[in-house]
């Protein structure tokens, strides 16, 4: 390798994050799009994008860490793929929304999770049950986020995702 050259782990994360914006700024069949995606850089701690809900009426959106690997879902539905627990906690301490975004680099499939309220200890990789390839769950998502913003800030937000993982615990 020569001086300057970008790691396989690097490439691997580079591509990772270019297969989650893909689907993220996708439009849907005989829809618009749904959101905008802001690369936050690779010096931002915690999360590696923010995204924007386009068709709102004022500003709403949350934060998404991009996890990539290149092993496909193992037979037990859940994509291998190590999170650091302090960065997990640190996303999910935001008072806004936040996701992950595993990367399945083989197949080009992307699923989401929720990283929201809770502290959280990953176990054993994360599900595969929410694909954004899913159009119900790109607009579940959009919905999940707009409602989260509604009435803000004449309220406190809280938010209760549909997109939880049944195999990790609070800690």
């Amino acid at each position: 390798m020569r001086l300057g050259e970008p790691s396989q782990r690097d490439l691997a994360g580079r591509l990772g994050e270019s297969v989650a914006s893909m689907f993220l700024l996708r439009p849907l069949p005989g829809r618009d799009y749904l959101f905008s995606t802001c690369f936050l850089g690779d010096k931002w701690p915690t999360a590696d994008f923010l995204v924007e809900l386009v068709g709102t009426t004022r500003p709403c959106f949350f934060l998404a860490q991009i996890r990539a690997v290149s092993l496909s879902p193992n037979s037990r539905e859940r994509l291998t793929i190590a999170f650091d627990p302090k960065h997990l906690q640190a996303l999910s301490a935001y008072p806004i929304p936040t996701y992950l975004i595993g990367v399945d680099l083989l197949q080009s499939k992307a699923y989401l999770v929720s990283a929201n309220g809770e502290q959280l200890e990953p176990e054993a990789g994360m599900t595969v049950n929410y694909p954004l390839s899913d159009e119900s769950v790109m607009l579940g998502l959009w919905e999940e986020v707009a409602a989260f913003w509604d009435g803000f800030p004449t309220t406190t937000p809280k938010l209760t995702s549909q997109f939880l993982d049944p195999r990790w615990r609070s800690i």
